[in-house]
Order: structure tokens, then sequence, then C-alpha cells
């Protein structure tokens, strides 16, 4: 092969990688124009559903789709045990009985919920706060459930254990409730 037709072969690769570039570049540009403008349409109709909410007291709109959602209630919060891990002095064993039920005539949906544990110090100032997330099953209509909670936190000397927890908002706002579960001060 010539220098010459080696060197006109390198200049076509060339300009046929640099516009495959091009055209990549641009391809990828309008999938990313596409998709934020999907986020914008869902951001706009998010923000439509809030202020139905706002206006509805924090009720679904009744449109024929949406529906009302059943009120949970958190009818007791025991704590069934609390043991310290053997040989370790700040590891705290927890078994805690929630009690739920549905207080509506609907059924409601299985959701998530989150439980804070906060420790507090002996001030009264939170020194550190250990999320967890349950899952709430679905209840039948007046169905009282109870749900068993096992597991381990960490705690210094003097601290006490306050448990929080906050259930999604339904058809009488969210549900929160605040339990001392352990205290050790002197």
């Amino acid at each position: 092969m010539s220098p010459k037709a080696i060197k006109t072969t390198f200049v076509m690769l060339f300009i046929f990688l640099f516009l495959f570039i091009i055209n990549q570049f641009f391809r990828e540009n309008k999938l990313l124009l596409e998709e934020r403008n999907s986020w914008q349409e869902k951001a706009i109709l998010y923000a439509e559903q809030v202020d139905s909410l706002k206006q509805n007291d924090g009720r679904p709109a009744a449109n024929g789709t949406d529906t009302v959602l059943p009120a949970v209630s958190i009818q007791e919060v025991k704590t069934a045990a609390l043991t310290f891990s053997p040989g370790s002095e700040d590891r705290l064993n927890y078994s805690i009985s929630l009690t739920l039920a549905n207080k509506s005539s609907g059924r409601t949906l299985p959701v998530a919920c989150l439980l804070y544990f906060v420790s507090l110090t002996p001030e009264g100032d939170v020194s550190r706060t250990t999320p967890r997330v349950i899952n709430i099953p679905a209840l039948a209509a007046g169905e009282r459930k109870e749900l068993l909670l096992n597991g381990g936190i960490d705690l210094e000397p003097g601290e006490e254990l306050v448990l929080y927890i906050d259930i999604p908002a339904n058809s009488t706002g969210p549900v929160k409730k605040s339990v001392t579960l352990f205290e050790t001060f002197d």
C-alpha cells in the first residue's frame, strides 16, 4: 500500500470517528432532554396532587379514582423485654409489642413506617437518633394487629431511650407517638 493510500485511509477513519462521536453526543443529549421533560411532567403532576391534598385537608380528592385512606391508629406500645447483651453494658436488646388498629370501615393498604430510637442525655439533649423501617400489613375494617419488634441499640450510661413512631399520612393525618422505653438516670 502506498503512503498516500494509508494517509487517505487515516483521514477517512478520523472523519468517520469524528462524525460518529458527534452523532452519539446529539443522541445522548436528545435522550437527556426527553428524560428531563418526563421528570418535569411528573413534578407538575405531583405538585397538583399536593395542592389538591392541601385544599382537601390532607384527604385525596374524590374524583372516582382516588379513595380516602382509612385511619390506622396506634392502640398500645408495650415493652416486652429490655436486656443488656451478655458481656456488654452498652448494648440494649429490645422486644417491643406495637398494637395497631384500623378505625374506619375500609381496608388499609400495607405501608412502611419509620421508628426512631432517640437517645437523650441526662440534660434532655438528643445524643443520636437510630431509624428503623417496619412494614405495617393491610388491616381489614375494624381489625387490630400486634407487631413484635426485636433488635438492639447502643446506649451510653445515663441516657434515656425514646421510641418515636411515624406512620405516613392517612385520612386523619400522620400518626405519631412517642414512648419512653428505658431510663438509666440515677
